[in-house]
């Protein structure tokens, strides 16, 4: 965390985006809250600010106002009740500001990150096995990914070509081993209330699992278990 310095900023400033750190396997020299540097090389490249929020913070809330969204990381972790208390925060937290005041506080999870929201929000643990380790496959769109509301693959970089590539060619990268069904998904309720289901995959065995998410109604929570 010596790379990042925390502080009140205002809003006038270069927009802000949260990474949960993850708990590292082993305890290393900075100590055990990890980020992974291809994600705030990405934001700052795009001279987007990161701030690291730490996951075994005691006062998340310290940071609703010092950050204009959050993204929870991929990669290996070593899970702990920490990890998901402060996730849980900050997926309360966009939920009740979108449900109350209808203002955005993006949350985007990519892998493990987007098992975690699976997790805490439909309440599922451990979440069911799949064969997808190191494993390149396309993507399978669903009805949803297209309706009128929806916005993840409707951004500037995904043409109608690299649409059509998406689900024709094996160029999503995926590396999990937990997962869900699309059939699961949408029999909780609380899931299937929240989220649409805009993109799925199989594994090397053929079972179909979610391979995106996006909230409903606006909602502005994202979830993706590969990347291309």
């Amino acid at each position: 965390l010596r790379a990042f310095k925390i502080m009140p900023v205002s809003s006038t400033e270069q927009l802000r985006i949260g990474i949960i750190t993850m708990p590292h396997w082993r305890r290393i020299e900075a100590g055990t809250n990890h980020i992974m540097k291809s994600y705030t090389n990405w934001f700052q490249a795009r001279n987007v600010r990161v701030v690291a929020i730490p996951y075994d913070t005691p006062r998340p809330e310290w940071y609703f106002d010092r950050v204009d969204g959050v993204l929870i990381q991929g990669g290996g972790a070593k899970m702990n009740q920490y990890l998901y208390q402060t996730c849980l925060t900050f997926i309360r937290y966009s939920l009740e500001l979108w449900k109350s005041e209808r203002k955005l506080f993006p949350i985007w999870g990519t892998c493990l990150g987007f098992e975690i929201i699976v997790s805490l929000v439909g309440h599922i643990f451990p979440l069911q096995q799949f064969d997808a380790l190191k494993y390149m496959k396309n993507l399978v769109f669903t009805k949803e990914a297209s309706a009128s509301d929806s916005r993840l693959y409707k951004s500037v970089g995904f043409t109608p070509e690299y649409m059509r590539l998406l689900e024709s060619a094996p160029i999503v990268e995926f590396n999990h081993s937990h997962g869900i069904s699309p059939q699961k998904f949408r029999a909780n309720i609380v899931l299937h209330r929240a989220f649409s289901v805009t993109a799925t995959a199989t594994d090397r065995d053929g079972k179909v699992f979610v391979a995106s998410i996006e909230g409903r109604g606006g909602l502005p929570i994202y979830g993706v278990q590969g990347l291309s």
